[in-house]
């Protein structure tokens, strides 16, 4: 249980911002740097080195992802918003999304 503190630790800080997510568009700043601290876990921890444990990991981040993104383009809004205001915010997160998507596939 301690090893596992030790190796989560490091993650802690991006899962606070991840689950404030104040500035949604600029959450993209954290995923290479949570990504990175994941591939350390994943080859360092003596628990989370095989894939149905690290699955549930990267599946938190996910979730907190969704999550931040159901509050940024939020649906009763997002029908009640000018039309370019609401097509901006779509592109907004499918661009977060998608930077997140692809730093996953780096790493």
């Amino acid at each position: 249980a301690n090893d596992n503190v030790l190796f989560l630790k490091p993650l802690d800080k991006y899962f606070q911002r991840l689950n404030i997510g104040d500035e949604f568009p600029q959450l993209v700043e954290i995923f290479k740097p949570i990504m990175h601290v994941v591939l350390m876990v994943w080859k360092h921890s003596h628990h989370y080195n095989t894939p149905g444990r690290i699955v549930v990991l990267i599946r938190e981040i996910c979730n907190d992802l969704i999550m931040q993104s159901q509050k940024f383009v939020a649906g009763n809004e997002i029908f009640e918003a000018e039309p370019p205001e609401a097509v901006e915010k779509l592109k907004q997160t499918l661009k977060v999304c998608g930077t997140f998507k692809s730093f996953y596939f780096d790493y």
